[in-house]
């Protein structure tokens, strides 16, 4: 069969020990994966830097100090919930509770070394985007 996750989802966030016991499965296999992907990018590739997605980077201590900065891509929650709810086919109450169970935002701002404000067109998160590829490039040229 396939998974539901619809049901699954609905399952985890309406118990919360239930939600726990997953992400205590989920997370370490998820970990071990990324960091083998980013052992056999440098092996392969010796890239300038390598950027690690991890939607709930402050929420799982398992990633350690994995990453030299922490770049957080933000928006207002209100725009952040009107995404999600277009995204995923969610209702506001199900992205609501998807949200309180996560750092909170101001958390995330704070415990981040870079923030890049996606709060408008994508054409204009791709210049944002650019810029920070560019500011990282020199730093890793400047460190070398």
């Amino acid at each position: 069969g396939t998974l539901n996750r619809a049901k699954l989802r609905a399952h985890v966030f309406n118990n919360p020990a239930e939600r726990l016991k997953l992400e205590a499965l989920l997370h370490p296999a998820i970990r071990e994966h990324a960091l083998k992907q980013l052992a056999e990018n440098e092996s392969a590739l010796h890239p300038a830097y390598q950027i690690l997605v991890v939607p709930l980077l402050f929420e799982n201590s398992c990633y350690g100090r994995v990453a030299d900065k922490v770049l957080v891509i933000d928006c207002d929650e209100s725009l952040q919930i009107k995404r999600a709810m277009a995204r995923s086919n969610l209702s506001e109450s199900e992205v609501k509770a998807i949200l309180n169970a996560q750092v909170r935002r101001a958390v995330r701002l704070k415990l981040a070394d870079e923030i890049i404000t996606n709060g408008e067109s994508l054409a204009e998160l791709q210049k944002k985007v650019t810029e920070m590829h560019k500011k990282f490039i020199k730093t890793c040229i400047v460190n070398q």
